[in-house]
């Protein structure tokens, strides 16, 4: 784990190694202490903050459900910022893995989520989360590390490394494209002008997997005028804009999203899969248009 801490690499330091690593010479920036609300065992909080929008029962109209197949996928999340000098070769980095998914036809869904924790060094990513933050610290539990960085890539929920490395995320993806789904995600989406609800099925699970769905633009362009990108030109693939967490044990979830300001249809799709909560693994995944 050696390469978690280079000095290239953002690090936010969230337990007591802050100390030793400040006297080992290690750039500390933002210091985030875990609330005890947090510290649950895996995505237990996430679960517990979209309780109410995992609601039962059916969507009207008659619109079908996609169902996952049987076909090796791989869910490489990707946790970055425009605050941070490091990201922009992490974010190309994402942009040619889902391209050559597309060009080879491999199931790769690849999601951009950007943490908020850069936003006070001097220029707010528009497409950063709070929860996006969230959902990476209870990632380092789940690994037992003691500190988030970015870029941080984690493929299928088992394996993460510093997103620019494109030898490693080569290897992680191959080696997740050879495994077939443990379990069977299906979606069916409504939509109005200003709103998208997604109902979401299972097959083949456990009662305490969870289910994340996720409201995914396809590209961004940003021009930053200040922070460690200042005059640079960013583009984004699959930014995570907003997303949920449900139980399965509360039934069929159904999960509403407003449509981002300025942002066509056409430029959004759903993305939904299957996570344990113990271990975090992804067992199946499906991408559904919203148009």
């Amino acid at each position: 784990m050696q390469q978690l801490l280079s000095p290239h690499h953002a690090l936010i330091i969230i337990a007591t190694a802050v100390s030793g690593l400040a006297a080992m010479g290690w750039p500390l920036h933002l210091p985030l202490t875990l609330s005890p609300a947090s510290q649950r065992p895996a995505f237990e909080k996430e679960a517990d903050e979209t309780s109410s929008d995992a609601l039962n029962g059916r969507l009207p109209g008659d619109g079908s459900v996609t169902w996952s197949d049987e076909t090796p996928f791989a869910v490489v999340e990707l946790f970055t910022s425009e605050g941070c000098s490091s990201c922009p070769a992490a974010d190309t980095n994402l942009t040619a893995i889902i391209n050559r998914s597309e060009k080879n036809n491999t199931r790769i869904f690849g999601l951009s989520y950007h943490v908020d924790y850069w936003n006070r060094l001097g220029w707010t990513d528009p497409f950063s989360l709070a929860k996006a933050t969230e959902r990476q610290q209870i990632y380092a539990r789940v690994f037992s590390q003691n500190q988030v960085y970015t870029p941080q890539m984690i493929v299928n929920g088992k394996t993460q490394f510093v997103g620019s490395n494109t030898k490693q995320s080569r290897a992680t993806i191959t080696s997740a494209l050879q495994a077939k789904p443990r379990s069977q995600v299906g979606v069916r989406v409504t939509s109005s002008n200003s709103a998208f609800t997604a109902t979401v099925k299972t097959r083949n699970t456990d009662s305490s997997d969870l289910i994340l769905v996720a409201l995914v633009q396809h590209h961004g362009q940003q021009q930053v005028p200040r922070g460690e990108n200042a005059g640079t030109n960013l583009k984004h693939s699959n930014i995570v804009r907003d997303f949920r967490v449900a139980e399965l044990t509360k039934g069929d979830p159904v999960i509403h999203f407003s449509r981002p300001d300025n942002i066509k249809p056409q430029q959004l799709k759903i993305v939904a899969f299957v996570q344990s909560r113990p271990t975090a693994e992804i067992t199946s995944a499906i991408a559904v248009s919203v148009n």
